[in-house]
């Protein structure tokens, strides 16, 4: 029989080869402090009956650690059983590319194990795929609506969760900022989205940022900021914002709404290039 869940262990599963690489995996997993137990099963037809049985919190998927398993657990063929689950998957430096295509297929997060899996890395990746499992049931669940407008918006769209951490973005934010489609960015990234000022280019406190603002449920609307990506190039962007609630008063996250006016910057600002251009370091007398 089933043990009842405790309010702060976590029950998981594990879909997977049993390979030494695995072993290593399961085992880091099983020594965090916040994991009760960790069941294993290896035959994937047996999965609907170990789902409804076990009610995991989340659920561990070797989508490719080994070449048998990427070929024996391919995420396309358990995406729907898995609907309902946060998923973590894990594969090898090798096949990176599986677990790529395993969060485009549903999975939340995906770790290389290869070089081990540090006890930090863990703990973020499997909160990640919890949060973010939440949310997007609680959209897709009560807004199916909302969904399908953030995606056909002309401008960029962004969702975020409580944290900031980027849920959901459609195709013209991905044009503009060069994001992926199979794998959204770390948090790090939403803290550095728009964080610049446009006309000084200072760099603007962490809670006068878009992000910041809409996840705390502020509203806004066609403010100007500065967006660098990685590479150093810039784009001013108008960005309005809100927070996204549930059917009640709780706060999920925030919805944000953007469109680049670079060149409009550039026209009021009397400027006739398309890019902005640092100040040139002083010269000593």
């Amino acid at each position: 029989m089933i043990e009842a869940q405790s309010d702060h262990r976590l029950r998981l599963l594990y879909i997977g080869e049993t390979s030494v690489p695995a072993r290593t995996a399961l085992r880091a997993v099983s020594g965090l402090d916040h994991v009760e137990t960790v069941a294993e099963l290896t035959d994937p037809e047996l999965l609907p009956q170990h789902l409804a049985a076990w009610q995991p919190d989340l659920v561990l998927v070797d989508v490719g650690i080994s070449e048998s398993s990427a070929e024996r657990y391919r995420s396309a063929k358990l995406k729907h059983l898995l609907a309902a689950f946060p998923t973590l998957a894990l594969t090898s430096a090798e096949r990176e590319q599986r677990g790529l295509r395993a969060v485009l297929h549903g999975a939340q997060h995906y770790l290389v194990v290869d070089a081990g899996l540090p006890e930090s890395a863990l703990r973020t990746a499997i909160d990640q795929c919890r949060k973010h499992h939440d949310f997007t049931s609680t959209i897709n669940g009560r807004s199916e609506l909302l969904a399908m407008l953030v995606e056909g918006l002309p401008d960029g769209a962004l969702l975020c969760d409580r944290d900031g951490r980027i849920i959901r973005s459609n195709a013209v934010a991905r044009g503009l900022l060069g994001l992926s489609r199979e794998h959204q960015p770390a948090l790090a990234w939403g803290r550095t989205f728009c964080a610049w000022d446009p006309a000084s280019g200072d760099e603007l406190i962490p809670s006068d940022r878009p992000i910041a603002s809409a996840a705390r449920g502020d509203r806004f609307t066609e403010q100007r900021f500065r967006h660098r990506d990685e590479q150093g190039a810039e784009l001013v962007l108008s960005v309005s914002g809100h927070g996204l609630y549930n059917g009640g008063d709780e706060l999920l996250g925030g919805i944000h709404l953007f469109r680049d006016v670079t060149d409009d910057f550039h026209r009021e600002s009397g400027q006739t290039e398309h890019a902005l251009i640092a100040p040139a370091p002083g010269i000593a007398n």
